[in-house]
């Protein structure tokens, strides 16, 4: 079924089929579509997007986010997202089960959001899992997510669920194209934060070099290298930790720059920046009080 699909869309691209003639076939066929087993893996658990959305997240133990997905559920009042007092208690749910150190909360609430909101729905198109969620928009907009290609959809509420599945099908050769260069990407092991290790800062990459003496951990870069001083009985895990902040504290440096020159270009003002660990974007912004 999904090399008929395809073969169809080709059809329509080389221009053998006319628009009318395309979306009937299109529609008579998308709704048979979704038969396939998924070929995402997921932990048995994850059965929703809120659920899914969360193991995208990443963790370090497993268990956590099984942890969240519990505390959302036992706390959540009726229609919480979008009510201030409601979504403070989900808040202070999931803080309890997250670890002391963990400091990305809001990227994780605002990631969790929109998925709980009531006004979704869940569709399986040529064995791709769909999830959808209704909003106050204009347009539709399809989304495939790191690490394992979840695809969402934001669907303005006057459509129906056979709607956007014949736009998923319209779209089926860019989503599966996006989902393969996900699964190809090489992902960069997690740094054990000893001598020879390549690390990347502004896009350029230099060489760890670990020099262990006593005093206060810290970074420099010398030349083709980024020196590490440190204690010889520090642990990877706290040179990472290290790694962090002096990343932070550079970008803290850099920001206001760059801020400035696009205030300028713009003729807009900034009035607070916060940095933040991002997951599935490179930044946000909120339109009403212009925080970036």
């Amino acid at each position: 079924m999904s090399s008929l699909l395809d073969a169809i869309i080709e059809q329509r691209r080389q221009g053998a089929l006319d628009y009318k003639k395309y979306l009937e076939q299109l529609i008579t066929h998308a709704k048979k579509v979704g038969s396939k087993e998924s070929d995402t893996i997921y932990p048995a658990w994850g059965v929703n997007g809120a659920q899914r959305a969360i193991v995208d997240f990443g963790w370090a133990d497993p268990a956590t986010p099984i942890q969240v997905d519990t505390a959302i559920n036992a706390s959540k009042p009726h229609e919480w997202v979008g009510n201030t007092f409601k979504e403070e208690e989900v808040a202070r749910a999931i803080r309890l089960v997250l670890p002391a150190d963990f400091d990305r909360f809001d990227e994780l609430f605002e990631l969790v959001k929109p998925e709980m909101s009531t006004a979704s729905a869940y569709l399986k198109v040529s064995g791709i899992d769909v999830d959808v969620i209704y909003k106050n928009i204009k347009n539709l907009h399809i989304a495939v997510y790191p690490p394992l290609g979840r695809v969402r959809v934001a669907a303005p509420t006057r459509l129906d669920d056979d709607t956007v599945r014949l736009a998923v099908v319209q779209r089926l050769p860019w989503i599966k194209k996006q989902r393969q260069q996900l699964r190809d990407a090489v992902r960069q092991s997690e740094r054990e934060m000893v001598t020879g290790e390549s690390h990347y800062i502004w896009g350029r990459r230099y060489r760890l070099k670990v020099v262990e003496r006593p005093g206060r951990t810290h970074f420099k870069i010398d030349g083709e290298r980024l020196v590490l001083y440190t204690t010889s009985h520090s642990t990877a895990e706290q040179r990472r930790a290290a790694l962090d902040l002096w990343h932070r504290q550079q970008l803290r440096e850099a920001i206001p720059t760059f801020v400035d020159t696009w205030e300028q270009n713009f003729e807009v003002s900034v009035p607070k920046w916060t940095i933040r660990r991002m997951k599935t974007k490179g930044g946000s912004c909120n339109r009403e009080t212009r925080h970036l």
